[in-house]
């Protein structure tokens, strides 16, 4: 909260606010703090969830679960079996005490940490119906977000993650029912497939000739990087409507789509969310969707190179090629939170693999590994997994970050170089102006992180000193 800056007329005013908020709640007589002890008693407390929801059963790694939709705010929450089992109590009859009596009794212990962790989630996803006044949005509003700090935290946050997104489903339902279908049918799915291959193997002796492909090229080194960026963001497109088609070819929803700002990097995306209500295979294939559509578009372009060689179209279609092929196995790579992480994911049947990986490496590895060092160590299946996957993801964001100089002096600072002395004024002025703007996505990118780690680093201390 904001410090004491705001005088005793504005502190007044927000408790009056407070009071006359809970005026109409409680008999008279009842001051604030009356109301507040009542709002923390559990036998008081009845919670009650929303009926319009969607519940789908499923199984990671032989353990049941159950994803549950709100189907008016298409948000979603995954429960395990005692999860759930909190969700049916939340009726508006039981009390916070009959639930936690009721899941001491089938479970054979107390759900204190998690029945108050589901009931933030529930709440942050509009899951429960709420009866009562928001008193603590009540003083958020009257304090934190009124702060110069918090606003400033939103700005950051804006140019860091903003995101300007539609209701996507209707375009990729008509899409679909308007011949995307097609696609999905198996005769056309077998001949995308002979064209993937044969255009991959084409692509394979091209790439391996390019500077023989790129002779005829005769444009600017300014046109050609605008050239680069124009297609990548195309295929970027072609790439998102795959996920999107595929999803429908399921029957499920495409939650939302558009372009957003994902550390400082301008993307475009599909929510498939919806797909956690699907089967596994489904999930997968709703994956490999995305990277199999420039796989073909630039398998394509490699059959058009090899058909007609000297058409003055080459080098077009050769940049194209090589953007669809780099953009399939950057995607495909498991080990970045991209598609082929969450094929890899669902086919561990392993939600959350990266970060339990991440966790369980800082964490326990180290502590069981200091407690075992006079004995043999044991991990289970799942933490074996853990083990590889979190030290090949830490072992590849150091050679990701070693790379980063590298790539910068050998081809983007040349590039650059080049188109600032060929150009002239005009361009200069907009790459200086691009230059500026990703340079603030990534400052208020790493912003945003840094107050997210020091902010856990002080949860973290004080739970200690706790």
């Amino acid at each position: 909260m904001r410090s004491d800056t705001g005088g005793a007329a504005e502190r007044e005013g927000l408790w009056s606010d407070l009071e006359s908020k809970l005026e109409g709640e409680h008999p008279p007589g009842q001051d604030l703090w009356a109301g507040l002890r009542d709002r923390i008693d559990l036998s008081r407390t009845r919670p009650r969830v929303i009926d319009k929801v969607e519940i789908k059963e499923q199984e990671f790694c032989s353990v049941k679960c159950y994803v549950i939709r709100n189907t008016l705010k298409d948000t979603y929450i995954r429960l395990d079996e005692k999860g759930f089992y909190l969700w049916k109590l939340m009726d508006g009859k039981h009390s916070l005490t009959d639930i936690i009596m009721g899941c001491m009794l089938k479970f054979g212990s107390p759900p204190i940490n998690q029945l108050f962790d589901l009931l933030a989630t529930l709440e942050s996803n509009s899951f429960l119906v709420k009866n009562e006044s928001d008193l603590y949005g009540l003083i958020y509003e009257r304090t934190e977000a009124k702060s110069v700090a918090h606003r400033s935290a939103r700005l950051f946050q804006r140019l860091s993650q903003g995101e300007i997104s539609i209701d996507a489903d209707g375009y990729f339902d008509w899409l679909y029912r308007n011949g995307g279908w097609i696609i999905f049918s198996a005769p056309s799915l077998a001949i995308l497939a002979a064209l993937s291959a044969v255009g991959s193997v084409l692509f394979l002796q091209q790439f391996l000739h390019a500077g023989d492909v790129l002779a005829s090229y005769s444009g600017g080194a300014f046109l050609g990087v605008i050239g680069l960026f124009l297609l990548n963001y195309a295929l970027a497109i072609f790439h998102e409507h795959g996920h999107g088609l595929a999803v429908k070819a399921f029957g499920r929803k495409v939650i939302k789509g558009g372009f957003l700002l994902y550390f400082g990097t301008p993307c475009f995306f599909v929510d498939t969310t919806d797909m956690w209500l699907g089967t596994k295979n489904q999930r997968i294939a709703v994956s490999w969707a995305g990277p199999f559509v420039t796989m073909i578009i630039a398998s394509i372009c490699s059959i058009a190179m090899a058909l007609v060689p000297s058409s003055g179209f080459v080098p077009l279609l050769f940049m194209i090629s090589v953007l669809g092929m780099f953009s399939m196995l950057m995607n495909l790579n498991p080990l970045l939170e991209w598609d082929g992480y969450y094929i890899l994911m669902n086919y561990l049947e392993m939600p959350g693999l990266r970060a339990r990986s991440l966790a369980f490496i800082k964490g326990e590895l180290w502590q069981r590994l200091r407690a075992g060092r006079n004995s043999s160590i044991s991990f289970s299946h799942e933490e074996k997994i853990f083990v590889v996957f979190g030290m090949m993801s830490a072992l590849w964001s150091i050679i990701f970050i070693s790379m980063v100089p590298s790539l910068w002096a050998h081809a983007i600072y040349p590039a650059f170089q080049i188109i600032w002395q060929e150009e002239g004024i005009g361009v200069k002025i907009i790459l200086a102006a691009a230059g500026i703007l990703i340079l603030l996505s990534l400052a208020s990118s790493i912003i945003v992180a840094l107050r997210k780690g020091i902010k856990s680093i002080r949860l973290m201390h004080h739970g200690e000193e706790r």
